[in-house]
């Protein structure tokens, strides 16, 4: 992603002689959907063998009890999704050579109009209209980790329940195939992507590009979420109880 992403970018900037943010590059791989599809990928990857159910857990699973251990697992996941993510953002930092600032940059606001045709062929490496104009540095990143972390909580959850169903690579399969979905229902501007999580997690989707109003709410995505991780964390809570400990199947 560093190399893909944030060093053209940076050589860009560079050979065009305009400024850019060091944080710009971190707002470009969480809001463009074309880039941050890698990080969810990458997650289920790492976690497709999510929860830990053989036979040594059964010790610990004996001392808290069953539900104490799904949800223990439930906020280890959220928490290695946010080490993944701060991972990123500073990598990002360090693979950036911008300034120190947290304002929209001339990179972003004007590259366009003076390089016109520099931007139609590079157009992946700038964050998309609809962003720049509706939410600033700092909002869209605390936007953006959160809604991202929630969106990899989520798939966790799944994972978790087909694990523990025994059908651990139906769980991938679904996972895998909610993000494709989603994105491709994301590509074709369908209001039926406000089903799938992916719209919800871009910021940039939830707003025009031209007009200053929402399209959805951020709010109602952050209930979207909430309401989808307690629901799967409930059915997980019921499904872990009619496992066997240390049953792994």
């Amino acid at each position: 992603m560093m190399e893909d992403v944030v060093v053209p970018m940076a050589k860009l900037a560079n050979e065009a002689g305009v400024k850019y943010s060091i944080f710009e590059p971190f707002v470009l791989l969480l809001s463009h959907y074309d880039h941050f599809l890698i990080i969810p990928i990458l997650f289920i990857v790492v976690m497709s063998d999510f929860p830990a159910k053989e036979n040594g857990c059964i010790f610990a699973i004996t001392r808290m009890g069953k539900t104490r251990y799904i949800i223990s697992q439930i906020i280890y996941a959220f928490m290695i999704a946010l080490i993944m993510i701060f991972l990123l953002g500073i990598m990002s930092i360090l693979y950036s050579s911008g300034e120190k600032t947290t304002n929209w940059s001339e990179y972003m606001t004007s590259f366009h109009l003076s390089f016109p045709e520099l931007y139609q062929a590079n157009n992946q490496l700038f964050v998309e209209s609809s962003t720049v104009n509706q939410g600033t540095v700092c909002s869209v990143i605390f936007n953006s980790i959160l809604l991202l972390s929630a969106f990899l909580t989520l798939f966790a959850e799944i994972l978790c329940y087909f694990k523990l169903k025994g059908h651990r690579f139906v769980g991938i399969t679904v996972s895998l195939g909610i993000l494709i979905i989603g994105t491709l229902l994301n590509g074709l501007h369908l209001k039926i992507k406000w089903l799938f999580p992916v719209s919800h997690v871009i910021y940039g989707e939830h707003f025009d590009v031209f007009l200053r109003k929402p399209i959805c709410e951020l709010w109602i995505s952050y209930i979207y979420f909430i309401l989808l991780i307690v629901i799967m964390s409930v059915v997980n809570v019921v499904t872990i109880k009619k496992c066997q400990i240390g049953d792994e199947r």
